[in-house]
């Protein structure tokens, strides 16, 4: 007879907890990205006026702004895309929106 194997409880509620923080991480590092990083060069305005675009057209923005020297990994940039095409609430708040 085979057997079947379950995650344990306390395995399944870890997961479940680490999934839902997931969101509010990236969240948090949109807005500190949106804040720190953005206004190092330019008023954040500059920033909020690209809320809402394709995450491409923004993909390319932060990549253009990497090669000019803003501290952004490609993994910042693919979050950032993500955030700001949304955008979502950490955006919104960051941009006054």
């Amino acid at each position: 007879m085979p057997t079947t194997s379950f995650l344990p409880l306390p395995a399944i509620l870890a997961l479940a907890v680490l999934l839902a923080a997931t969101p509010a991480k990236a969240a948090d590092a949109c807005d500190k990205h949106l804040k720190m990083t953005c206004t190092n060069c330019h008023p954040l305005k500059v920033a909020c006026e690209q809320i809402g675009n394709h995450p491409n057209e923004l993909k390319e923005i932060l990549s253009r702004m990497r090669l000019n020297g803003a501290e952004l990994s490609r993994s910042d940039i693919e979050a950032m895309a993500t955030c700001m095409s949304q955008p979502s609430e950490a955006a919104k708040a960051a941009c006054g929106k």
